[in-house]
């Protein structure tokens, strides 16, 4: 029994170490493609902040997203709050999400405020992807296109308590992508005051023209641009850096199909649909 209960705590401390690839500020990544995602933050006191970048000895990384169960790697209700920054694209969502609090386990108890950047490609935040935060009072989402939500995104949140804050003059598309008191809960307050990090282009800045199954090209970019290619589930395929005007990109991982790419240079940024055929 003790050489079985020796090989189960060996196999569960390989795992461990095998899950995240390096810890930087408190905070694990995992190294995912060109960029990597954050992968916890073990007893992280106060507040946390969740980089664009990250170094690991001498080689720079983008934090391209947060991972699934981030939460459940908090392992402490020592942390007070969460901001991800600009140029991240993705959290989880759902009941696997990133900030998903399972019933039982206190790690967002303390949390009274979240953060979100207006460079996420999530298209909807579904059931419990912002789950039993008991004194949560602010909730900023920074996107221009807002994702949608259904009564259940904040799940034993209270709502009374929370005010969310939008991008100015997105009050009427956040309402009709659910955000407002009749969806995700009565009493709470959605304020429309907030100044995104990032100027958002338009398709009258930048046009999107598809080259072949495995290429295309954007025009009206300016400077060097991140172009980030993610599928329909908000996982990303493929990565662009240095990307100039019309440029043409082809990544052999492109098949025929819908993707959504994010296109920043540090100053601006670009949502589009991208269709291959």
């Amino acid at each position: 029994m003790k050489k079985l209960t020796f090989l189960v705590a060996l196999v569960m401390s390989i795992t461990s170490v095998m899950s995240q690839d390096f810890t930087v500020s408190g905070v694990s990544y995992k190294i995912d493609g060109a960029g990597v995602l954050a992968w916890g933050a073990v007893n992280f006191p106060g507040a946390l902040v969740i980089p664009a970048t990250v170094t690991n000895g001498a080689t720079n990384y983008n934090v391209t997203g947060v991972r699934n169960y981030f939460m459940s790697k908090a392992a402490a209700a020592t942390m007070t709050s969460i901001t991800v920054s600009e140029g991240v694209l993705t959290i989880g969502v759902g009941s696997e999400g990133s900030f998903y609090n399972a019933p039982g386990e206190p790690f967002g108890d303390n949390i009274t405020s979240i953060s979100l950047p207006s460079t996420l490609t999530n298209t909807s935040f579904t059931d419990f992807t912002f789950m039993n935060y008991p004194h949560l009072t602010s909730f900023t989402i920074k996107c221009a296109t807002p994702p949608t939500v259904n009564g259940n995104t904040f799940y034993n949140v209270p709502m009374s308590g929370l005010t969310i804050h939008v991008p100015a003059g997105k009050a009427a598309a956040y309402s009709a992508a659910g955000w407002n008191a009749a969806t995700i809960g009565s009493g709470v307050t959605i304020l429309e005051d907030v100044s995104t990090a990032f100027n958002q282009l338009t398709s009258s800045d930048i046009k999107v023209k598809a080259m072949s199954a495995q290429s295309f090209a954007l025009s009206g970019v300016k400077g060097n641009a991140t172009v980030n290619v993610m599928n329909l589930s908000g996982k990303r395929v493929a990565q662009f850096n240095n990307v100039t005007d019309n440029q043409i990109l082809t990544n052999s991982l492109l098949n025929k199909g819908i993707y959504i790419i994010s296109v920043t240079n540090g100053v601006e940024s670009y949502n589009s649909k991208l269709v291959l055929n």
